[in-house]
């Protein structure tokens, strides 16, 4: 487990977004654990910010002309408890995607899957939030529109010349003015063999997450920070 006070200071971090003329510094807490142990850690997490509203973005595509896409309730059965949006869109290429934005409930056991269709995407179409009770969801909502953005870069960019480039700024943008408008953004963790996931905003709201969780995982066996950083932070980005 380990808190950084600055993560825009790392070389692997996507884009060091500015914000009023001055550089965005965001908090990171970091948990890193043996695969196996993923879906307890999250557990845990939960238990240890039950406090928080959990909200939850994804996309999904279809051909044109087939059947809708299924999206939250038909894929994870009782995760969503509230829709906040819900958006269709025809592409060029025939693909229709499907985008839905809820709050979910955390104690859900489908809520670690859809972590782990995240971490394989690499954040491309989706994207967990935290938030304080009382936090408008509406600018969540707004914020969360990069991962739309970025789902159909992935999708329909034809000249992949500085593709990455554009995902790193999306999601740079993104996390940093999430994290100035005061949420917090939960991202799996993607260096194999090890799982896990971070906790990035700013610090006023990471620091005390980061003492309720730390009284949670007292004895998880949660592995060193040191290798996650020395091998470029292992975000699923």
């Amino acid at each position: 487990m380990s808190l950084v006070e600055d993560v825009g200071g790392f070389h692997w971090w996507p884009r060091r977004s500015m914000v009023d003329g001055e550089s965005a510094a965001i908090c990171g807490l970091w948990l890193p654990t043996e695969p196996e142990d993923r879906r307890r850690l999250l557990r845990e997490v939960v238990e240890a910010l039950r406090g928080h509203t959990w909200l939850l973005m994804g996309t999904w595509y279809r051909k044109r002309g087939d059947a809708l896409p299924s999206g939250f309730e038909s894929r994870y059965p009782g995760l969503p408890i509230e829709m906040i949006a819900r958006n269709e869109s025809d592409g060029p290429r025939g693909l229709v995607a499907l985008s839905e934005w809820c709050v979910a409930d955390p104690s859900s056991e489908h809520l670690f899957e859809f972590l782990e269709s995240l971490r394989r995407s690499r954040g491309k179409g989706g994207c967990v939030g935290l938030a304080e009770a009382g936090s408008s969801l509406r600018s969540w909502f707004a914020l969360s529109m990069g991962s739309l953005w970025r789902a159909s870069v992935a999708m329909e960019l034809e000249d992949s010349d500085g593709h990455e480039g554009i995902h790193d700024s999306i999601s740079g943008l993104q996390l940093a003015e999430m994290s100035r408008c005061g949420y917090v953004s939960l991202l799996p963790l993607d260096l194999h063999p090890e799982g896990g996931f971070a906790l990035l905003g700013n610090s006023q709201q990471v620091a005390p997450i980061s003492q309720s969780v730390r009284e949670r995982l007292m004895g998880f066996p949660l592995l060193g920070s040191r290798e996650v950083f020395d091998r470029g932070g292992g975000l699923a980005l």
